[in-house]
């Protein structure tokens, strides 16, 4: 488990970005590695439908370049397009999963502001490039958690997660 040591500097980077004014706060992040297994089964039929909520991301060189910053994150796949396209042979910039993750986790977070997020994980599927949109989608569960995932410019599935909640005694939240 990843505690999200972070946090401070993620509010900091989102609200000079204007995507949240408020802090983060959750208790847990997981990042499920490649040889986990995956958080939720979704389909590409997932990314086209039942999403309760979704956001709309431009993934433009700027946002990838302050995230890489934020993060000390040098790799150039994420900010040197002329290395990326011709060293990497790679079409685009490619977004941070890390920075995916985050999105999904706001999303879910501004969705149910009554809620406080008990714990995050996640699993990156297949890349996304920047220089194209990109959308966030969450949707409830009957146990109370949200689905998350992301969908790239073609709708494709590129990343998946699930975000628990707690109720203000501390107990998970169950519908």
């Amino acid at each position: 488990m990843l505690a999200v040591s972070l946090r401070q500097a993620m509010i900091c980077f989102f609200q000079a970005s204007a995507f949240i004014s408020w802090p983060l706060t959750c208790t847990s992040v997981a990042w499920l590695g490649p040889f986990s297994v995956p958080v939720a089964t979704l389909t590409l039929a997932a990314c086209t439908a039942d999403a309760t909520w979704s956001k709309t991301i431009n993934a433009d060189p700027v946002l990838l370049f302050r995230y890489s910053a934020l993060t000390f994150n040098g790799h150039r796949i994420h900010y040197d397009y002329p290395y990326v396209t011709g060293t990497e042979g790679y079409p685009g910039l490619i977004v941070h999963g890390p920075l995916m993750g985050t999105l999904q986790m706001e999303l879910a977070r501004r969705s149910n502001p009554t809620l406080t997020p008990r714990t995050f994980e996640f699993r990156a599927l297949s890349p996304v490039f920047g220089g194209a949109s990109f959308s966030v989608h969450a949707r409830r569960e009957a146990d109370g958690a949200l689905t998350t995932w992301i969908a790239d410019a073609k709708g494709g599935l590129s990343q998946q997660g699930k975000v628990t909640f707690q109720k203000a005694n501390g107990s998970t939240v169950a519908d």
